[in-house]
C-alpha cells in the first residue's frame, strides 16, 4: 500500500507540473527528455508521459553525459532528471541544462529534502520527492509474483 500511495502521489504531482508547464509553453508539440537509468521508474515515467497528448517525443538518456548531449542537440520543452543518477551527475546536469538552455523546464525527482534543496538551488523548476526506491519496488513485485 505504501508503494501504491507514493507512486500515485508522484504521478499526480508530475501531472500538475506537466499540465502547468505545457499550458505555459507554446502550442508546438513538446519534446521531453527523461534522464534516468533503465528501470521501473524510467519505464513508468515513459508510460505516463505517453498519456499526455501534447507530448510529441520522449527521449531517454541513461546518464548525465548522454542527457547533456540531448539537451544541446534537441529543442526540448521539459527535462526530467531522476535521482537514480549519482547526486553529482544529477546536480551537474540540472546546472548545465539551466546554463545551456535557460528556457527548458526542469523537474528533478529526488530521494530526500536535502537533494530537493540542492536541485532547486542548481536551477530545477521543481524537485519532487520520489518516496520509494526502484529496487525495493522491484523486489516487492517479484516476491509477490513468486508466491503464486
Amino acid at each position: 500500500m505504501y508503494f501504491e500511495t507514493q507512486s500515485v502521489t508522484l504521478a499526480l504531482d508530475l501531472r500538475r507540473v506537466n499540465e502547468r508547464e505545457m499550458m505555459s509553453s507554446t502550442k508546438q508539440p513538446a519534446i521531453v527528455l527523461v534522464a534516468a537509468k533503465p528501470g521501473i521508474m524510467r519505464n513508468s515515467l515513459q508510460s505516463y508521459l505517453r498519456t499526455i497528448p501534447h507530448i510529441h517525443d520522449i527521449v531517454l538518456a541513461d546518464d548525465a553525459l548522454a542527457a547533456f548531449h540531448v539537451i544541446c542537440s534537441h529543442k526540448l520543452t521539459l527535462v526530467i532528471v531522476d535521482a537514480d543518477l549519482s547526486e553529482s551527475e544529477m546536480l551537474g546536469l540540472v546546472y548545465q541544462a539551466r546554463t545551456e538552455k535557460p528556457h527548458i523546464q526542469i523537474v528533478a525527482l529526488v530521494e530526500n529534502m536535502r537533494q530537493r534543496q540542492l536541485c532547486l538551488s542548481a536551477g530545477a523548476n521543481h524537485a519532487l520527492l520520489k518516496g520509494f526506491l526502484d529496487e525495493q519496488l522491484r523486489q516487492a513485485i517479484l516476491s509477490d509474483l513468486e508466491s503464486f
